[in-house]
């Protein structure tokens, strides 16, 4: 990438080096007769000199994504959303307002589904848990305190055993990042759509009508847009 050595590589424009808004990268190729050509999703090329893949050294410095995939968890790319609900929704509450534009400028990880009964106690070794006879509910009955040590426990046995590096930390995600997240780019009263009636609820939770009064697996609903 940029060898200046190799034919015209050295006068590339700076807008070579491009990265469309939806963070795909851009291919440029040079075919050795029409020079440097944008290479789209849906074009085949049989013979090309040699690609070059848009600041992808840079990419991965800055988005982890790209690079170091992280289990059970997705990558939350930064931006803007608002915050909040719009007085005028179904169901609303005060505490919802007033709405206010929140700009995050910086990406996370953050789990698909909730942290589970096994997952907290491999860690914890106790399940304070009320729904207990299937670890693989969620775990629950905990204040904050106890998810913030269980962040800081899983975070030191992840460096440990070399999953993630030694600057990465597990934590509880800001509400803000919360609300970003689940949200998932949509400015409906839910992220699938606004469902005034409840009538698709069922499909995304549990909820006091479903839920026969107990906690269920983690993970049996249908994700968000972002895969939560």
């Amino acid at each position: 990438l940029g060898d200046t050595n190799v034919v015209n590589m050295g006068a590339l424009p700076p807008s070579i080096f491009a990265v469309n808004s939806d963070v795909r990268l851009r291919v440029w190729f040079n075919d050795g007769v029409r020079g440097f050509q944008l290479l789209s999703p849906d074009q085949r090329v049989a013979a090309v000199g040699y690609a070059l893949v848009a600041k992808m050294a840079e990419k991965l410095a800055s988005d982890p994504s790209a690079a170091t995939p992280v289990s059970g968890m997705v990558w939350i790319r930064p931006g803007s959303f608002v915050m909040g609900s719009p007085s005028f929704e179904v169901d609303r509450v005060a505490a919802e307002g007033p709405q206010t534009v929140v700009t995050l400028t910086s990406g996370f990880w953050m789990g698909t589904r909730e942290v589970t009964q096994a997952e907290y106690v491999a860690i914890m070794g106790t399940n304070p848990s009320t729904f207990t006879g299937d670890l693989s509910r969620p775990v629950e009955t905990i204040t904050w305190y106890d998810a913030v040590a269980y962040c800081v426990q899983l975070t030191t046995q992840e460096r440990n055993n070399g999953h993630i590096p030694s600057n990465w930390a597990y934590r509880l995600p800001t509400e803000a990042e919360w609300e970003y997240a689940v949200r998932a780019g949509t400015a409906t009263r839910f992220s699938y759509g606004d469902d005034p009636g409840y009538g698709n609820l069922s499909n995304y939770a549990w909820d006091n009508v479903n839920s026969l009064s107990t906690s269920h697996p983690a993970g049996q609903k249908a994700p968000n847009a972002w895969g939560l």
